[in-house]
Parts: C-alpha cells; structure tokens; sequence
C-alpha cells in the first residue's frame, strides 16, 4: 500500500510540476514580451519563436541527462 501512494503522489507531483513549469514560462514570457503596444507585431513573433523552446527544454534536459551523461 506504501508503493501505491508513493506512485500516486509521484505522478500528481509530476503533473502538477508539468503544468506549473508551462503556465510560469507562458506567464514570464507574455511579460517579457507583452502582445500589446506599439511593438505587438515584434513581441508575438519573438515570443512565438521563444515559446517552443521553453517547452521543449525541459525533454531535453532530462534526455541528456540519461541518455548523454552515461556515456560519459
């Protein structure tokens, strides 16, 4: 029963943390790159450039971490 809670409380945590790391990088970013003003045009095309990396780095991250730092 101890296992069960433990995966449970893992994948919520997981979830949770995968969420939040989203919605912070999505927030952080419309404020560093507002898409209103004079410079809408610029700021949405920057951040629209920005944003899949943000996704994306925290697969990548972990995916060198296992995948790269063993064969070193």
């Amino acid at each position: 029963m101890e296992l069960l809670w433990l995966a449970v409380s893992t994948i919520v945590i997981g979830v949770f943390g995968c969420v939040a790391w989203f919605w912070g990088s999505n927030w952080l970013l419309d404020r560093i790159y507002p898409p209103k003003g004079e410079k809408a045009g610029d700021n949405i095309r920057r951040a629209n450039q920005i944003r899949p990396w943000l996704f994306l780095s925290p697969a990548l991250i972990f995916l060198t971490m296992y995948l790269v730092y063993p064969v070193l």
